[in-house]
């Protein structure tokens, strides 16, 4: 089992940072993030007091 973990680790590590990326992804994009985050999107655009 380790051998294959030592062979295959580029590979794993690959997946397994591609499978973080759709969970981010898939995170930021559900609608009760989404209205959050375009709202924070607009802060350097609001004037300074």
């Amino acid at each position: 089992m380790t051998d294959f973990i030592v062979t295959h680790a580029s590979s794993i590590a690959l997946l397994g940072f591609f499978a973080g990326f759709l969970w981010i992804v898939a995170d930021v994009m559900r609608p009760s993030r989404k209205a959050r985050l375009e709202e924070h999107a607009r802060i350097p655009f609001e004037e300074a007091e």
